[in-house]
């Protein structure tokens, strides 16, 4: 260990996201990531209705089957824990707390039939290149990375490009503004990488649901075969 990492560690230590204990390492306790409630079902991407039926590797949508992705959240928004967490990562810089949020999506995805995601390929929602310059990180793209070696996945980050500067949905109350605010800010590039391809489109939250929808839209666009969206958590 240096000295100036010494001297972080004894000025800054790190403190869980939840509930501020001092801890040795990380970005949570173990008590406040233990009570991080899970969920252990797809959902239908435009209304979020659970999934019962699974037939040739994904369930199928008796409500809208026509949406161009199924959604898999590890969690709820609500979970304070689950909401710290990603907090810290997008807004903070505390780049530890994509660990235990990949953590979260690897522990949903082993709820599920494991044919799933046999030979899926991780493509996280890219950042407009401003905003990446602005906070120096794609949150999504760490634990995409993270994800991928836990589930023996590839990700591919560079297939999906965001065209425009939007503002940040969570700035944005109405529904019409993040519908408007994301509208086709989403192309493909390298696109025979993805022709046929069954596709995770892995984000931190799902919240109204137009990003992933937009960059969904843009995935298919491209040749891409089968969508599911996975997230930590669903607002």
């Amino acid at each position: 260990m240096g000295i100036a990492s010494f001297w972080k560690d004894i000025l800054f230590p790190a403190r869980c996201a939840r509930c501020r204990r001092i801890i040795a390492e990380g970005a949570i306790c173990e008590k406040c990531y233990l009570g991080i409630e899970p969920y252990n079902f797809l959902r239908c991407g435009k209304c979020r209705a659970r999934l019962p039926a699974i037939m040739e590797g994904l369930p199928k949508s008796g409500c809208h089957s026509a949406w161009p992705f199924i959604l898999g959240a590890a969690t709820s928004y609500k979970d304070e824990s689950a909401q710290s967490l990603i907090k810290s990562l997008k807004f903070e810089g505390i780049r530890d707390a994509a660990q235990p949020l990949a953590e979260l999506i690897f522990q949903f995805a082993n709820t599920l039939p494991p044919d799933i995601f046999a030979d899926c390929i991780i493509v996280p929602v890219p950042l407009h290149p401003a905003r990446l310059r602005e906070r120096g990180y794609n949150q999504s793209e760490l634990i995409a990375s993270l994800l991928g070696g836990r589930m023996n996945l590839p990700v591919r980050e560079h297939i999906l490009i965001r065209t425009k500067l939007t503002k940040p949905q969570s700035e944005l109350r109405s529904h019409e503004e993040r519908e408007t605010n994301v509208e086709d800010c989403f192309a493909t590039k390298n696109s025979e990488e993805i022709s046929g391809r069954k596709i995770i489109l892995l984000d931190d939250v799902i919240t109204s649901g137009h990003t992933l929808y937009q960059a969904a839209r843009a995935l298919k666009a491209g040749g891409a075969g089968k969508i599911i969206a996975l997230t930590v958590a669903m607002a």
